[in-house]
């Protein structure tokens, strides 16, 4: 809603800046729904509004997390075939791998996989 909005945007151009410790891992230049994801999971700090979980989020996987441990067990054994009949092929990067297991499945969201997000960020705070 709108108070979500204000809040997104708040924290994009105020928040990050004044007060990075707040907003981990996101940066001027993170997206909206890294934003509003960040916002949503927090729903203690003040200016979080009523955000809902994004429809379209993206996942920085990282040893342990379900997604992460599930593309490598694809990888290290060399399964290409995915349940719902899609295929990587060898030689694929990691994330290409975690994309397909995200928009594979018969519900999708395999191993817990969402959009991998996009690589570094170049924007620096003003």
């Amino acid at each position: 809603g709108d108070t979500c909005h204000a809040a997104i945007v708040w924290v994009m151009k105020h928040g990050v800046v004044s007060q990075p410790e707040c907003y981990p891992n996101l940066y001027q230049g993170s997206s909206w729904p890294e934003f509003q994801l960040h916002l949503h999971g927090n729903p203690q700090m003040m200016r979080a509004g009523n955000c809902e979980e994004p429809v379209h989020t993206c996942q920085k996987t990282q040893p342990g997390d379900g997604c992460y441990e599930e593309v490598k067990r694809f990888m290290e054994n060399n399964i290409t075939k995915l349940p719902g009949g899609k295929e990587w092929t060898i030689g694929d990067s990691f994330w290409d791998i975690q994309m397909l297991m995200h928009v594979s499945g018969v519900a999708g969201h395999i191993g817990g996989c969402y959009n991998p997000c996009p690589g570094c960020h170049t924007a620096l705070p003003s």
